[in-house]
């Protein structure tokens, strides 16, 4: 890739950030949340002017989102904390309604084949469910299995998760 190339996809890459941050701010706002910190802070910049301070407040609110993101994204970094393999007593599967649906699903993870529909899939087969959550920023997965909810932060991290702590528990001929 050129230098060029490698530019223009980091300048494309931080507008579509940007528009996140602003899109989330506006969405706090909605919601009627206000930091009273940030609050004050607005006020204080714009004299007193209301109308001043609300595009403060906006322009504050999306620089605290995106030093959140940041800290976070370092945290996460520096203590990786992969989701722990359930113990299998903590376990209570539900039985596996399609055995052929569970054995293609579990070849696929096993084989590093598998997309969040495979593991969806499988999860249904024992009465379980996965969601996605956050959006471009703070993205990670709650899978709900066997009486348990778990958060898995990568979707790299699945498989392992998958392959400890469900396929086990399945009662599946070995795969």
């Amino acid at each position: 890739m050129t230098l060029w190339k490698s530019i223009k996809d980091r300048a494309a890459l931080d507008r579509l950030q940007d528009e996140a941050y602003h899109a989330a701010a506006v969405d706090e706002i909605s919601s009627g949340q206000r930091r009273d910190g940030l609050w004050a802070k607005a006020i204080i910049e714009s004299g007193g002017d209301e109308v001043r301070a609300k595009v403060a407040y906006l322009r504050l609110l999306v620089v605290a989102l995106r030093d959140e993101h940041y800290l976070a994204t370092r945290v996460a970094e520096l203590h990786p904390d992969p989701a722990p393999p359930a113990r299998p007593d903590s376990i209570r599967p539900g039985p596996v309604r399609d055995k052929s649906v569970a054995t293609r699903c579990a070849e696929a993870i096993q084989n590093g084949r598998a997309t969040f529909e495979t593991y969806a899939d499988l999860l249904a087969t024992v009465g379980g469910s996965i969601e996605s959550k956050g959006f471009l920023f703070g993205m990670h997965y709650v899978v709900n299995y066997g009486g348990r909810q778990v958060r898995v932060d990568h979707f790299d991290d699945l498989q392992g998760w998958f392959v400890k702590s469900v396929i086990p528990n399945l009662g599946l001929n070995q795969i």
